[in-house]
């Protein structure tokens, strides 16, 4: 029946391109919702100690940092107290680092936009598909193709998410190398610790952490869609 092939398409569109939105969604949910977890992590890595500032000031440059990749800062400055020194914290090597990662953080919003556009439409489209069909019977089949392509789609990113997750965790230094080492064309990203004050308040440690959160994040909401999925399912066959 066309309406049925036409709803796997469009059940095909929707799930990926969701999943597209949910993934840059959840890494913006980690890093912008809450300072507290800035601040836990600081503390858990003795940050404070490594830069000689205080939990103020460290802040307050996080938020410059964050606010610059969002794009409401022209430019990278974040001006304090330093190891007693007032003082940019940010160098050369920061300011054109994070212009390349900025850049990462510009597309991912595009993506996000696309994908979002893409998966209202596909949505609506679904949705007319859905009451076009005369019966309760036909309005039935219809959900369970929808439901049964995000299940295995989903389905399979999360375990492919979950392996990925283990063998990252096993040896996190290797893969966040060689993830700077593909994405970025220049060893701007290498940092010398003794002279560079960023690397010291974003150990690799806290990357890992947030790497971690951002996963459960992402999982937490596919979890969640397909439980809404499987509700409204038993709902719908009652």
């Amino acid at each position: 029946k066309i309406s049925l092939i036409l709803s796997r398409i469009l059940g095909l569109i929707l799930t990926v391109s969701f999943l597209a939105v949910w993934l840059v969604t959840s890494v913006r949910l980690v890093l912008y919702s809450d300072v507290d977890l800035y601040r836990a992590e600081y503390e858990k890595y003795g940050v404070l100690d490594e830069l000689n500032m205080t939990m103020g000031d460290t802040i307050y440059v996080t938020r410059e940092m964050m606010a610059y990749l969002n794009g409401e800062h022209e430019e990278l400055k974040a001006e304090t107290t330093v190891d007693g020194i007032w003082r940019d914290f940010f160098n050369e090597q920061d300011r054109l680092h994070m212009k390349d990662v900025k850049q990462i953080f510009d597309w991912s919003k595009r993506v996000r936009f696309m994908a979002g556009v893409t998966a209202s439409f596909s949505f609506i489209f679904l949705l007319i598909c859905f009451f076009c069909e005369k019966t309760g019977a036909e309005k039935t089949i219809l959900w369970k193709v929808l439901w049964k392509v995000y299940r295995n789609i989903a389905g399979l990113i999360l375990l492919a998410g979950v392996v990925a997750g283990f063998v990252v965790s096993r040896n996190f230094d290797y893969w966040f190398t060689w993830f700077h080492e593909k994405v970025f064309t220049n060893r701007l990203w290498m940092f010398d610790a003794e002279k560079d004050y960023m690397i010291r308040m974003l150990p690799e440690g806290f990357f890992y952490d947030m790497v971690m959160r951002i996963g459960v994040c992402f999982v937490g909401g596919l979890i969640l869609l397909a439980a809404v999925f499987f509700l409204w399912g038993k709902k719908t066959k009652n």
